[in-house]
C-alpha cells in the first residue's frame, strides 16, 4: 500500500492542503474516491499508477496525478515517488483549463522534490 504525502514549506505553507480544502465536500469526496484511494490502495507492483488516473513525466523525474473537472477545471497534482519507496508526494498543483505546464510549474516541482529528499519532513502524511 502506497503513502500519499504532500509537500508542506519550512514556513508551513501547505499548497497542497489549502487546494484540497477549498474544493466542496462533493468534490472532495470525489477526489478521494476516484484519485488517492485508488492510488493508495493499489499494490505497490500495480498498474493503476497509469493513464488516465496518472502520467509518468519521466523527462522530469516527476508524475502527475489527474483529477476530474471541479467546477470545469481539471488539476494536476505533481509529485514524485519519495522519499521513502512506498510514499508518492505531491508537491504542486497547477489548474488546467487551457493552460500548459511551464517550465516555472516544472521548476518549482523539481525544486521542492529536492528540499524534500534533503529534508523529508517537509513530506507530511495526507490522512485519508
Amino acid at each position: 500500500m502506497w503513502t500519499i504525502r504532500r509537500y508542506v514549506s519550512a514556513g508551513g505553507r501547505d499548497e497542497v492542503g489549502d487546494w484540497y480544502e477549498g474544493l466542496s465536500e462533493a468534490d472532495q469526496a470525489r477526489f478521494l474516491t476516484d484519485r488517492l484511494e485508488l492510488l493508495r490502495a493499489s499494490p505497490i507492483s500495480d498498474a493503476i499508477w497509469t493513464e488516465p488516473r496518472f502520467r509518468n513525466l519521466k523527462a522530469h523525474g516527476l508524475g502527475e496525478i489527474k483529477t476530474p473537472k471541479y467546477r470545469g477545471v481539471s488539476y494536476r497534482l505533481l509529485g514524485f515517488f519519495g522519499p521513502g519507496p512506498s510514499d508518492f508526494t505531491v508537491v504542486a498543483i497547477h489548474g488546467k483549463k487551457a493552460a500548459k505546464l511551464t517550465n516555472n510549474d516544472f521548476k518549482t516541482a523539481k525544486k521542492r522534490r529536492q528540499m524534500i529528499l534533503a529534508n523529508p519532513e517537509c513530506a507530511h502524511a495526507w490522512e485519508i
